[in-house]
């Protein structure tokens, strides 16, 4: 069964996305953790959005708030280029199973040795593995709501 959600207009004031993750250290250390995504206002005269960011890890919230130029943020229509050139890309068409379902979704690799799956919902992400110098971060989302 796959999840299919009707076409998406993003980004938008109400867009919520919720990740869990993983963090491992070549040393054996793991941390668990939950990053939540939110828009929370959008600014039409400077075409600024604000969005609330927020990790939980061992139960403690770290929340901040991020303003982004409308032009850098992940739309609808950036998504759709993603997909629909993939293949040409070098990526691959992926279906993939998350805790928030099936998607279908471009996978491609990044620079640093990583892997990203893009799919048609807010923020544009489904999953992504990442190194940060020899540390091993994952995150899968989890949960999403889309604004309006």
């Amino acid at each position: 069964m796959f999840f299919v959600a009707p076409a998406l207009a993003f980004p938008a004031v109400g867009d919520k996305v919720v990740f869990d993750g993983t963090y491992t250290s070549p040393d054996g250390l793991v941390v668990v953790f939950t990053q939540t995504m939110e828009i929370v206002a959008f600014d039409a005269s400077t075409e600024i959005f604000t969005f609330s960011n927020t990790f939980v890890s061992s139960g403690k919230p770290i929340q901040n708030t991020v303003t982004t130029p409308a032009s850098e943020m992940v739309s609808d229509v950036k998504v759709r280029e993603v997909l629909g050139g993939c293949e040409a890309a070098g990526g691959t068409i992926e279906d993939i199973r998350v805790p928030a379902g099936t998607f279908r979704t471009c996978r491609s690799s990044k620079q640093d040795g990583g892997t990203v799956w893009t799919a048609d919902v807010p923020f544009g992400l489904v999953k992504q593995i990442y190194f940060d110098g020899e540390d091993r971060v994952e995150v899968e989302l989890r949960g999403l709501h889309a604004g309006q």
